[in-house]
């Protein structure tokens, strides 16, 4: 019935007609196919990329007792001694500064710590004013005795308009912490 319908509409009509219908038709299709073939092709890259990261996922998960085997080996050779925690940061960051002669420390902890599988990492922010770059230097050494365990992560130095000799010094002391979830990891060192 329907076929029928459409079959004397379709006679009705003009050549033209028929021509402009059979156009918008095709232009419809490939409209169509072109947002379906677009659609296919990101398709086909997202499952690529998840079989690549799933080959890389299971690689690593092939070696995972060479990894814990590295890792124990690593934390062996860790002295948990040095290990400095965040009150131990700040405490030590104030006492450098004041070893180093340096005038007017502002230390600041700061208590977000970044925290992975193995290390807790403690950082305090430390600002001087008037700061001889001598001092610096001194202060800066200080810390590098006590690497990998406390590191200086970010500094600038900045000289006063004034003075030039002396400086405006900030900068970002961090240390390392064994996390106390290591245990549960079953990683022996």
């Amino acid at each position: 019935m329907l076929l029928r319908l459409i079959k004397v509409w379709y006679q009705k009509m003009s050549l033209r007609e028929r021509l402009m219908l059979i156009a918008f038709v095709w232009i419809f299709v490939l409209g169509w196919f072109g947002i379906l073939t677009r659609k296919l092709g990101t398709l086909h890259a997202d499952i690529n990329t998840v079989r690549h990261n799933l080959a890389n996922q299971n690689l690593v998960l092939g070696q995972q007792q060479t990894i814990k085997t590295n890792l124990g080996q690593m934390l062996g050779r860790f002295d948990k001694t040095n290990v400095i925690n965040s009150n131990q940061l700040f405490q030590m960051v104030a006492q450098f500064a004041k070893d180093a002669n340096l005038p007017n420390p502002s230390v600041q902890l700061q208590r977000v710590a970044e925290t992975s599988d193995i290390f807790k990492i403690n950082t305090v922010s430390v600002h001087f004013s008037g700061a001889s770059i001598h001092d610096l230097v001194d202060f800066a050494s200080k810390i590098e005795d006590k690497t990998p365990y406390l590191a200086i992560d970010d500094m600038s130095l900045t000289p006063n308009p004034i003075r030039p000799d002396q400086l405006e010094a900030s900068m970002r002391v961090s240390s390392l912490e064994l996390n106390q979830s290591l245990n549960q990891t079953g990683v022996q060192p």
